[in-house]
């Protein structure tokens, strides 16, 4: 009957053992969804995800999405607990959700019930390029493990083969005029605008294999440019996360935006590093690797509008056309 035959009948297994531990606790299985071309997504059990306070990641049907009565709920991104799932289904605070559905049960009664369940940790991939080649095909948020620490990243995985995304703009929702601590250890919403942070940045370019740095540009008009650095890398705290731009390249097959990086030191309005006798950083309202004020190649973490320059990539577009939307993202390319 084949493997997909198999893995079904083991999820089967596991929604009832689940079952018969807990009502609140569900199984995530994957599975192709045939309206979006077969691609494999995470699949919600039946019932209200609102309801859960476990969560077990289960079988995976790798042939087709089995008929249902009731049309499947499908999601992208794995959460990493139930409190995870019950946000991405825009549940009600846990507080609250706690007493809407509290038991009425003694403790006599549920004195029997099991104090311990096995429950499977989330998937951690060693970088986002690991989960695409495991399968993973949408970008999202994953959980990676670049250089012995797990932490959440977003993966583009449209682009090639997948980019641990750096940083993204796109809508203004983020003030980019953060202290020296924030671009450290990184601010924002990862599924929406973002600074991954300069410690991770260190981290995983400071590894052995070489890492690329791919920049994105699109500037209000609609129109798009690429720009990519071979051997890119940023120093550590000690020396103010100084990045090796390495080896400039032109993109195939796309609109080059022309080298616009510098290998300076970053800065920030706390932490003034340029070698211009004025505060770059506050000028340009946001951290970045500058060294004089008024002939900045580029800032990619300024102001955010229309009207107003403040994301700008002057090779490209010159520094008096502002940019709406903006990705910086690395993937390792030599010896990994």
């Amino acid at each position: 009957m084949g493997i997909g035959w198999m893995w079904n009948v083991i999820g089967a297994i596991c929604l009832v053992t689940v079952t018969l531990v807990s009502a609140r606790m569900c199984v995530l299985g994957t599975e192709p969804d045939e309206s979006f071309g077969g691609r494999v997504r995470f699949v919600l059990p039946p019932g209200d995800p609102c309801s859960c306070t476990e969560l077990m990641l289960g079988g995976h049907n790798s042939h087709y999405a089995p008929p249902r009565k009731d049309k499947p709920v499908y999601i992208d991104n794995l959460p990493m607990n139930a409190e995870g799932l019950r946000r991405s289904q825009g549940c009600p605070e846990e507080s609250t959700q706690r007493e809407s559905t509290q038991m009425s049960t003694s403790e006599a009664e549920t004195s029997d019930l099991p104090t311990t369940r096995e429950t499977l940790a989330p998937v951690v991939y060693r970088d986002c390029q690991d989960a695409f080649n495991k399968g993973q095909t949408t970008s999202g948020v994953y959980t990676i493990e670049p250089y012995g620490v797990e932490f959440d990243a977003y993966c583009d995985m449209a682009t090639e083969k997948g980019y641990i995304v750096i940083q993204k703009r796109f809508d203004g929702s983020v003030d980019f005029k953060k202290n020296w601590a924030d671009y450290k250890n990184g601010f924002g919403d990862l599924n929406g605008e973002f600074w991954l942070g300069n410690e991770k940045l260190h981290q995983i370019t400071s590894q052995s294999p070489k890492y690329e740095l791919l920049v994105t540009l699109t500037a209000f008009d609609g129109s798009d440019a690429q720009a990519r650095y071979n051997d890119f890398s940023v120093k550590g705290d000690e020396d103010n996360y100084e990045i090796n731009t390495g080896i400039f390249d032109i993109p195939e097959n796309t609109v080059s935006a022309g080298n616009g990086l510098e290998s300076k030191q970053f800065s920030t309005f706390d932490h003034d590093h340029d070698d211009d006798e004025k505060n770059c950083a506050e000028l340009l309202s946001g951290g970045w690797w500058v060294s004089h004020c008024s002939d900045a190649p580029t800032n990619l973490n300024g102001v955010y509008s229309d009207t107003h320059v403040g994301i700008y990539w002057s090779p490209w577009k010159g520094s008096d056309v502002s940019l709406i939307a903006t990705e910086m993202k690395i993937r390792c390319f030599e010896g990994c």
